[in-house]
């Protein structure tokens, strides 16, 4: 059995016989000698041989056994924990070869991420992506003893459940009853309200969700998700609850984090930064500038105008086009811009006869040099554009610092949001959000106008986690679902179990769920959310290591009742 690792023999071990294991991270032959760096999961110990006395070949991620004696460098390496000692190797046995390598095992290689995905096995021995997984699993027990000190218990849910619609597409597990299927749970959401009717009143879940939606860098089709859920509490209780936890936690890594966090209202957010999720780590707001609307003139009429400045920077006619192409993705008509020096406007991007109003807009808030953006469109189409761009100029110009955090909760959001395909309301948050008091004899007539005891925490411009409070009432529970046109036997049919368990004592609660691994990727400072999940999906949702999703045999099809459609 392993006892020594390759990161732990000292000055104070030579003239030790040992035995190392590991993979040939390097090796290398100075004059008559062979140097291997030797790795392991916690580091690199240096091997020293000479082929007169041990005849073997051997080549890189060769997996070997070692024996020797701790020998003092001549000359001391303090960029490995091992660089004062060296192993005079007395035999070396090899365990396993390894073929050509497709990528070297460094951190600072220039291969796609395709290939690196296909070669995953490789690529975790990579030290950052081998660190990001032993550094989340170190997040996860910090996390868990917490909750375990407040009273939390942890109690598995299903994954083998029922299709409910909750907001993202469902992935179907079909069975061999003829025509049933299991779903598999976009969170637990329905069975962790039913232990809060069954009296565990804190409860805790590190739970694996699935959700069949678009993929981006923050997002994949399963994650690894902390789910909560308390009992007789309110917004500001679960809010408090996350605060010392992640307190706790930033302690514990040696970061300092002040509580409470800031509260911004869903609204504001939208309005000042064009997104539910703003990154306050630096300020480029939207800025009002429904001033230089006017009815005679063609570029602005009479539609929500806002600008975006970016200050003591000039952009290029190539930028634009990126610029503008990021904009009309974005669901508004087109981009303007405007190069000023010295408080004048010394480009533009369009030709109108009287540019008075614009300089007077400049003039009142007080830019000096760079490029004002401007986007004229209906509201919506317009914060969304300008709140793409906003990220896309951080991205380019590193506003942001990297080892900063910015806590915010996003309060106060609407109730429902209207599906114009659809032609109806739909749950903002999930239909079984409570509505605030305010609106309680209104929600269902005036769902435009309604909001709901939800809320999200947001770090450095990502949504970490979100939550609620819970309707308990199975009134209120039945007004909901009419109130998104869903009719009492749809209901009856879906959650027919759930409206059940609420005609038998229910206690107020709520609860939040956390996206660990989104946590872990901005505590990392990861580009991807795929460099801290072991085995992820590519962009295009396969997993390359595997070659999944793969298709399946006639045989299986018929045996749960499938036939593929031409």
């Amino acid at each position: 059995m392993k006892s020594i690792n390759n990161n732990q023999l000292r000055l104070v071990d030579v003239n030790k016989e040992v035995e190392l294991y590991g993979w040939i991270h390097n090796i290398r032959k100075f004059k008559d000698l062979y140097f291997i760096d030797l790795r392991d999961r916690w580091g690199i110990t240096q091997v020293v041989f000479n082929p007169t006395n041990i005849n073997v070949s051997l080549a890189k991620e060769y997996v070997i056994k070692v024996k020797g004696i701790v020998v003092e460098r001549k000359s001391y390496n303090l960029d490995l924990e091992t660089g004062q000692i060296e192993i005079n190797a007395l035999k070396i046995e090899i365990l396993s070869r390894s073929k050509e390598l497709p990528f070297d095992i460094n951190d600072n290689i220039n291969v796609s991420e395709d290939l690196r995905l296909k070669y995953r096995f490789l690529d975790l021995r990579r030290n950052k992506l081998k660190n990001n997984i032993i550094f989340k699993n170190k997040v996860v027990k910090y996390l868990r003893d917490f909750l375990n000190e407040q009273d939390f218990i942890d109690i598995e849910t299903p994954i083998l459940s029922k299709s409910t619609p909750e907001g993202a597409r469902d992935f179907l597990v079909p069975t061999r009853k003829e025509g049933k299927f299991f779903a598999l749970p976009q969170s637990p959401q329905l069975y962790k309200q039913i232990l809060m009717v069954a009296g565990f009143e804190k409860y805790y879940q590190y739970a694996k969700v699935f959700r069949d939606e678009d993929l981006r860098k923050d997002r994949q089709y399963e994650f690894f998700q902390l789910d909560i859920e308390m009992s007789f509490v309110d917004e500001n209780d679960v809010q408090t609850l996350v605060e010392k936890m992640m307190q706790n936690l930033f302690n514990k890594l040696n970061i300092n984090l002040n509580v409470p966090f800031k509260k911004m209202d869903y609204d504001y957010a939208i309005d000042n930064y064009g997104s539910d999720k703003p990154d306050l780590r630096y300020e480029n707001r939207l800025i009002d500038a429904n001033e230089l609307n006017d009815n005679l003139e063609f570029l602005f009429n009479n539609q929500c105008t806002k600008t975006l400045f970016l200050e003591n920077e000039k952009i290029s006619k190539q930028q634009f086009k990126q610029f503008d192409e990021i904009i009309r993705k974005n669901k508004a008509n087109r981009l303007l811009y405007l190069t000023i020096e010295n408080n004048q406007i010394s480009n533009s991007s369009f030709k109108i006869a009287d540019f008075s109003k614009i300089n007077n807009f400049i003039s009142k808030h007080k830019f000096n040099s760079g490029t004002l953006f401007i986007v004229s469109d209906q509201y919506e189409n317009v914060c969304q554009s300008l709140g793409a761009l906003r990220i896309e100029l951080n991205n380019i110009y590193k506003f942001a610092k990297s080892d900063s955090y910015e806590f915010v909760w996003i309060v106060n959001w609407p109730m429902f949001e209207y599906n114009e395909d659809e032609k109806r309301y739909s749950a903002a948050h999930h239909p079984f959000t409570m509505v605030q008091e305010q609106y309680l004899k209104t929600f269902d007539s005036d769902p435009k106008n309604a909001k709901a005891k939800a809320y999200d925490l947001v770090l450095n411009g990502f949504e970490i986690a979100g939550g609620s409070i819970r309707i308990h009432d199975t009134d209120i529970q039945r007004k909901m679902f009419k109130t998104i046109s869903m009719s009492e036997s749809e209901a009856e049919k879906q959650f027919g179990f759930f409206l059940n368990s609420l005609e038998y004592g229910v206690p107020p609660h709520g609860g939040i769920a956390f996206g660990i691994d989104r946590l872990i990727m901005i505590l990392t400072n990861s580009e991807s959310i795929r460099d801290v999940i072991p085995f992820p999906v590519n962009s295009k949702g396969i997993n390359l290591l595997s070659d999944s999703p793969s298709q399946v045999s006639t045989e299986q099809l018929d045996e749960y009742y499938l036939k593929l459609k031409n």
